[in-house]
């Protein structure tokens, strides 16, 4: 590991002047564009005040102390379609049979559970017939 005073002397030789601070980190996370990250574990952190303002964070690990995360894929949400309780066929029949709606006729295959006979004696009593 590099030594912050070292730093600081050997930039003062070249003519720059810079305030360095040890920064106290436990650990450094680089986030990237693709959203995958590089976690840094134990790291020596040294933080150069430069002239204008500008801040420079030199940071300097062991490689074993390195792990890449891959990018988190958004939850996938799955939805399926639901499969017609009655087929086309019993409700176009309870139709023919009784001139009810579509609507109409599958309301009455649900109050029969399903039972075609049903759902059309029933349909006829109400006084929906043809």
């Amino acid at each position: 590991m590099f030594n912050p005073n070292e730093v600081k002397r050997m930039l003062k030789r070249m003519g720059i002047n810079v305030n360095v601070k040890d920064v106290d980190a436990v650990k450094v996370i680089v986030e990237l564009k693709d959203g995958s990250s590089i976690e840094l574990s134990n790291p020596t952190v040294v933080l150069l005040e430069m002239p204008g303002g500008v801040l420079l964070y030199q940071v300097q690990v062991d490689k074993r102390d390195v792990k890449a995360n891959q990018p988190q894929a958004p939850p996938r949400v799955v939805v399926k379609a639901q499969s017609p309780k009655y087929s086309e066929d019993d409700i176009r029949l309870i139709m023919d049979q009784t001139g009810v709606s579509r609507d109409e006729a599958i309301k009455a295959l649900e109050e029969a559970n399903g039972d075609l006979a049903e759902a059309i004696l029933k349909l006829q009593k109400s006084g929906f017939h043809p």
